[in-house]
């Protein structure tokens, strides 16, 4: 809902964006009445409503004023429709340029800021105390350690598969059993003092070497 004849409801009235429109017949044709007399009816209205089924849509800068005071209301975190405040004047009026730099002024030394945590948060500490006493749960945290468990098991299994597969290959390579490859792949990989690895047949590199040197020999 939204306040009756105020600005938000001319806003989503008068939109061209289907959404907003969709939004705006939904409004129209809720029963109960969807629209508040006031902001602060509006307020009431979602704080009394059970399981959150109503929401009262606000200019962004009274709604985070309400969000502040109020722990228990919940604001999006992009506004629908951002807009700024401003100072209506008469044309050519003399202290229009003056009240821009003061404005700016204030803006440029933080005077501003200070001014809207005074009134916005300063003044609502148990909102403060209550967000800062907030600890995180397992499980809104969870997903994460899912992520990362799942993760590493895939990591594992991907570096044993890789593991595996090249102690196949050297076993093909240098004509020796897969299961006298594999234990000379594990001494290399928990043996940090060896720098070489050997995993070819002994017997048969000293039957080639004796072959030739009985062809040297023979020569």
């Amino acid at each position: 809902g939204t306040l009756r004849d105020g600005s938000t409801e001319e806003f989503f009235r008068t939109s061209n964006y289907s959404t907003y429109i969709r939004m705006y017949a939904n409004m129209k044709l809720s029963e109960p009445n969807v629209f508040e007399d006031s902001n602060a009816d509006g307020v009431r209205r979602v704080r009394s409503t059970k399981n959150g089924l109503y929401a009262f849509l606000m200019e962004s800068t009274s709604i985070e004023y309400e969000v502040e005071k109020n722990c228990d209301l919940r604001t999006p975190k992009r506004p629908i429709y951002p807009r700024s405040y401003g100072i209506a004047m008469p044309m050519n009026y003399p202290y229009r340029g003056l009240i821009d730099n003061a404005i700016l002024e204030l803006q440029e030394n933080g005077t501003l800021t200070d001014l809207k945590l005074k009134w916005w948060r300063h003044n609502h500490k148990d909102c403060l105390e209550k967000q800062e006493g907030m600890e995180l749960r397992i499980d809104q945290v969870g997903g994460v350690f899912l992520v990362l468990g799942v993760g590493f098991i895939v990591g594992l299994l991907f570096g044993i598969g890789e593991f595996l597969w090249n102690v196949w290959k050297i076993s093909v390579d240098e004509h020796v059993p897969y299961f006298d490859a594999f234990k000379a792949e594990i001494k290399f990989a928990i043996n940090v003092t060896i720098t070489e690895k050997h995993v070819g047949n002994n017997n048969n590199q000293d039957e080639d070497e004796s072959k030739s040197n009985e062809e040297l020999e023979n020569l």
